[in-house]
């Protein structure tokens, strides 16, 4: 926005509310619209790859030579860091007593590497073997990382009522206000599983699928929503007009800012629409 051309006064003060917004945006003397931001982030995910981060570190300075390790991590019992010196001492030993020769036959003949599993009282790990080329094996300067490829415990990603959950806390502070208010939501380590199908859910309610059968005793097929959406009540109909527009942000991290989706839901029934003349950009 500012890069276009646009003023962003920070936290502005509100009429009605003692709540203040991200942002209002200005062009000229002209106000515009309020921007009220917030994160939808898998605190499971975040929490998991700080207790599995001082394992992965120590299990990086095993020196590289015959043998990339996957790690497949588990559930931990228990928040409890295992021993991670004696874990690194026990992948170690593993894979001096791995014969590179023998490990490559196993796989051209059978499509299998060898597997190790480490586990104590607050978690179980573990690592799976493939071999180096032989061109890094003979190369006078191996370098890198042992850990080659990572797998985190499987979860289920309920992504639109993530969305609906946050922003839904947002409009609750707000009323009805003298400019659109836009939400911005930013979709982090989920954002690969952001979709327009997510975005139509948390605004609407999931899909369904309603099968009967007529008279005739064929069957039909009804597609619907659940409408218990971020804009839409079961009971209520619409609500939260005082959304103008919904903005997603998805796979916004720093080291992947090129390659972040946006996309602006408009609200249809807004009590104060934001006018695409008013975001030229």
């Amino acid at each position: 926005l500012v890069g276009h051309g646009y003023t962003l006064i920070p936290h502005p003060s509100l009429p009605n509310t003692a709540a203040r917004p991200e942002f209002l945006v200005a062009k000229g003397d002209e106000q515009l619209f309020y921007i009220e931001a917030t994160r939808v982030a898998d605190t499971t995910v975040v929490r998991n790859e700080h207790y599995w981060g001082p394992i992965l570190d120590t299990l990086n300075q095993i020196k590289l030579k015959d043998f990339f390790l996957t790690v497949t991590f588990n559930d931990p019992i228990s928040r409890k860091l295992p021993p991670v010196s004696y874990v690194k001492r026990s992948v170690e030993y593993w894979l001096d007593s791995l014969d590179y020769t023998q490990v490559c036959s196993e796989w051209e003949s059978k499509k299998v590497f060898p597997k190790y599993s480490w586990e104590d009282s607050s978690v179980s790990i573990g690592f799976e073997a493939s071999p180096t080329s032989e061109e890094f094996r003979s190369s006078e300067n191996r370098s890198g990382r042992i850990v080659g490829a990572i797998h985190y415990p499987m979860r289920f990603i309920d992504l639109d009522a993530k969305i609906k959950k946050a922003v839904m806390k947002k409009l609750r502070k707000y009323g009805r206000q003298d400019l659109p208010l836009i939400i911005s939501v930013s979709v982090a380590e989920d954002g690969f599983f952001c979709n327009d199908n997510t975005i139509m859910s948390s605004l609407f309610g999931k899909e369904t699928v309603t099968v009967s059968t007529n008279a005739g005793g064929e069957f039909e097929t009804r597609w619907g929503r659940t409408l218990d959406g971020i804009l839409v009540h079961p009971r209520q109909g619409f609500r939260y007009s005082r959304m103008s527009g919904l903005l997603v942000l998805s796979k916004l991290v720093s080291w992947n800012l090129e390659n972040v989706r946006k996309k602006l839901w408009l609200n249809p029934r807004a009590a104060k629409p934001l006018q695409f003349g008013e975001l030229q950009i």
